[in-house]
């Protein structure tokens, strides 16, 4: 079964699990106030505010760079591409 979505603005979608890992860095700089569902039910992370999240930096504060936004690409495609070979072993 495909993992479950997690929605970024702009109507895209990430792997829940990489959500949980920008929300471990969230939760520091904000506490847990919102749990990762209620991100995900007001429309999730902003595209660079994700970014920034999974650099272990402040969104408004901290700009986000070329270096920021590869960096969570590549985890964005390392998480699809394995999701996609659990799936196809299945």
């Amino acid at each position: 079964m495909p993992e479950k979505r997690f929605p970024i603005q702009d109507g895209l979608t990430i792997p829940w699990s990489l959500a949980e890992i920008a929300y471990v860095m969230y939760q520091r700089l904000y506490g847990s106030g919102q749990s990762l569902e209620e991100l995900a039910k007001r429309g999730g992370f902003g595209v660079t505010e994700l970014a920034v999240l999974l650099a272990g930096r402040k969104p408004g504060r901290d700009k986000c760079s070329d270096e920021m936004l590869g960096k969570a690409i590549r985890q964005l495609v390392d998480m699809e591409v394995t999701e996609a070979l659990m799936e196809e072993k299945k």
